[in-house]
């Protein structure tokens, strides 16, 4: 931060000597200055993963082959699990053969109806032509039936292998070869490493200062970086994800999401982070001596001392102590006198005379 320093002279004994007599208040001033300052700001966060997906059976059986192992990386589709199939192969068959039945009976009832068509109505009754229709209906339906079934017993086939939703790393192995299982049995976990999210709050005031009330964060200008637990930065930088759409009552704060990189699989789900927000644009902040700032119980206030030496109580946003000097976000501009010194004697209104009226810069 390139910032010119704020100067408060020494009174000189002739200055004294001059006021001395004088029945005002003695005040020191300082002139309000201004520095370009990026805000940056420290916060507690932890690391979740993308995805965290658990693998369950299409079908019941007996696990025949498990191809997976703890801490193994995998791509979706890649076989982890292999169940008895030799019961639904005979399935199949049956469904196969139970299909191709239909087809011929179906494939009859047509054409012993067109055949009736044909006769006319000499030919043939009318109840007997409407009963070779309802053969021909009956005989369609049982086909759509059994062609369900087909597609049932080919889907159960196809279900003995379980194979990887996603691409991620194996985090937990649950059965293995030899184990029965069914619909609801959770067989492995599956976690998405890279990339990472980190989630952490923000107060609403600094999402808003930080962000400018944006929809979306991720088209901010600001940057979000990693120290981990031992100290140590992490070597990529994050983009913004995104934020929630609520705040929370309780603790006035926003719940956002920062995505990372992480190949080498250094962060992991549950671990803890310090996240470190900087926005790349600079600020223009008006700064001013610490000493110059006073409280009540209404917040933070300074006395500014006009071109006729009057004084008057404003109220102040006071940002972070850089320092000897007060940054503060609103009430003052560039080049009004604050008072530093002999604050205790004002009151607003008040005519001053001030010591260092020569030097305040």
């Amino acid at each position: 931060m390139k910032r010119t320093s704020i100067a408060v002279a020494a009174l000189c004994g002739m200055g004294m000597a001059a006021l001395a007599g004088s029945s005002r208040p003695i005040v020191e001033v300082a002139r309000v200055e201004t520095c370009q300052d990026v805000l940056e700001k420290n916060l507690p966060g932890r690391a979740m993963a993308v995805a965290n997906v658990d693998v369950f059976p299409n079908v019941a059986g007996t696990v025949v082959e498990a191809a997976l192992r703890n801490g193994a990386p995998v791509k979706k589709g890649d076989l982890l699990y292999r169940i008895d199939d030799s019961g639904f192969k005979v399935k199949l068959q049956i469904a196969e053969a139970r299909a191709e039945g239909c087809r011929v009976k179906l494939e009859a009832a047509k054409k012993g109806y067109e055949r009736r068509q044909k006769l006319g109505g000499g030919g043939i009754s009318q109840e007997a032509l409407e009963n070779a229709k309802s053969s021909m209906d009956a005989a369609q339906a049982e086909m759509k039936a059994v062609e369900a079934d087909l597609a049932l017993a080919k889907g159960d086939l196809a279900g003995c292998r379980i194979v990887a939703p996603i691409d991620g790393t194996v985090a937990r192995v649950l059965k293995g070869v030899g184990d029965r299982v069914r619909g609801e049995t959770v067989m492995a976990s599956i976690v998405k490493l890279s990339p990472i999210l980190v989630r952490f709050s923000l107060s609403e005031g600094e999402y808003l200062r930080m962000f400018g009330g944006k929809d979306s964060v991720a088209s901010s200008n600001a940057v979000v970086s990693l120290t981990l637990s031992d100290g140590s930065a992490f070597p990529e930088e994050g983009r913004f994800e995104r934020a929630e759409k609520f705040v929370d009552a309780a603790s006035d704060s926003l719940q956002l999401y920062a995505q990372f990189p992480n190949l080498e699989g250094v962060l992991r789900p549950g671990a803890f982070v310090s996240v470190t927000l900087k926005d790349r644009r600079p600020i223009v902040r008006r700064v001013i001596p610490a000493s110059a700032v006073a409280w009540d119980a209404k917040g933070p206030f300074v006395w500014v001392v006009d071109s006729e030496n009057v004084v008057s109580r404003r109220p102040v946003e006071c940002g972070r102590i850089d320092g000897g000097s007060r940054h503060v976000m609103g009430g003052l501009e560039e080049g009004e006198r604050v008072v530093v010194s002999g604050v205790h004697k004002l009151a607003s209104g008040m005519k001053v005379d001030v010591a260092n009226e020569g030097t305040a810069k």
